[in-house]
Parts: C-alpha cells; structure tokens; sequence
C-alpha cells in the first residue's frame, strides 16, 4: 500500500478471503465453526471492524428514522407512508363522493334512435331509489311542446300529483311530499297530446332509506369510480407495508 492508493487513515483487510465473508455474520444460520473463524478475524482486522460497524451503524438509523436513503429520482412522488396514507384516503373519499353524489348513470343515455336522441325522462332514472320527499322531476325537450303536464302517481297507494309547467323540470311541491317507502309512476305528457306518438314519458321509482339509497348508487356506479376506490386501498396496502 503506498500514499497514492490510500488515504494515511485508511485501512485494508489482512485476510481478503475471510473479509470478502464477514458480511455472513448477521446471518443466523452461520454454522458456530464458521462464525468463530470469523469473530477471530473482526478481532485482528481493523478494516473488517470499521466496515461491519458502519453497516451496522447504517442499518440502525434508517431502522430508528434516524438516517434515510435519498432518492432524487423519486423526489417529486415521494413514497412515504404518510403521503401514501393522504393519497388512499383522497382517492376512496373521492370514490365514495362520487357515487353517492353524482346523477346516477341510466341504460337510456346510450341509446339512440336513427342518430336522435330518445325523449325521456331523465331524473328519477328507471326504478331508482330516493331518499327525498320532495324529488325533482326532469325529462328532455319534445319538439313542439309548449307546456308539460307532469304527474307522479303512488302504484299501490292513493297518492297522486299532477302540475303543468312550460320548463323541462319540476319539483314536487312540500304542500305534498311523498309518503315514505313507496313505488311510484311518473309520467310526462306534452301539450298538445299528439307531439308523443308513442305515449307519454315515463319512468318510475320508489322512496328508501339511506341505506337503501347508498347500495342503490353502488349497485350502478360507474366501473371508473370502484377502480378509484380500489386505487385508494391499493395505495393503503402500500402505506402499512412501507410503514413496516
């Protein structure tokens, strides 16, 4: 070794066989005869026991959180257990926000008639499930119409509303609210009648609990919306594992 290899406090190993396996100490299955040959060599070999105590050293602190290991290419994600823990909870927030806020997807939405749009009833959507007593009622435009006459009518029970309205959207009035957990009809007919060949609007759907109105959105939440939820407990997974 000369002062151009090395600095003056530096050292070297003075059995390059036995240091090139001192690493094997911390493994617990090290045969007893191994690991003595190898004890005995730490001992006399100042370069082995400077290595083993900054590895071990090392190890410690980032065990402890005391030291961690920069990622620069990682910087701008970085990966922590708190930021994956914020980024799960955003995401099944959102995922749950969604489903239970947003207008719930209807099969009529896709469906088209010779490039046209069909006329129906656009809120409540077919069979769904509200937990309001005083819904809005919504339909789209029938060429033509000067006025709407709207009615919501119980199927089993007496109750019954009927308005007319030149607007494409009504709400029931709290004068009558709805009975709770009912079925009902609703239909709109155009003024005047013949501008509906084919009948009247309709659709139908029925009061429920919240509970009832929760599993109703789920059942017809869109695909994107659960793969967000998923996301979310994806991201949570990782968080725990991280933190471990």
């Amino acid at each position: 070794m000369t002062g151009d290899d090395h600095t003056a406090d530096s050292y070297e190993c003075v059995d390059e066989s036995m240091g090139d396996q001192i690493w094997m100490l911390d493994d617990p299955a090290l045969s007893l005869e191994r690991r003595a040959r190898l004890e005995a060599h730490l001992s006399i070999c100042d370069g082995c026991r400077l290595t083993v105590a900054t590895v071990r050293r090392t190890a410690e602190g980032i065990q402890h959180g005391d030291l961690t290991l920069g990622k620069p290419w990682l910087s701008p994600l970085h990966l922590s257990p708190r930021n994956l823990g914020t980024a799960a909870s955003l995401a099944m927030a959102a995922s749950i926000a969604c489903i239970l806020l947003l207008p719930p997807p209807s099969t009529l939405d896709r469906l088209k008639v010779r490039g046209e749009d069909v006329a129906r009833v656009v809120r409540p959507i077919a069979d769904e499930v509200i937990w309001s007593e005083t819904p809005r009622v919504s339909w789209t435009t029938i060429p033509g119409a000067e006025r709407y006459r709207v009615t919501v009518q119980a199927v089993e029970g007496d109750y019954r509303w009927q308005q007319e309205t030149a607007a494409t959207a009504v709400r029931i009035g709290s004068e009558r609210p709805l009975p709770a957990r009912d079925r009902y009809r609703i239909t709109v007919n155009p003024v005047p009648d013949y501008l509906a060949p084919g009948g009247p609007l309709a659709s139908s759907f029925r009061r429920g609990s919240a509970s009832e109105v929760a599993w109703f959105r789920a059942t017809v939440a869109p695909l994107w919306t659960w793969l967000l939820g998923a996301a979310g407990l994806l991201m949570a997974a990782g968080s725990i594992l991280r933190r471990r």
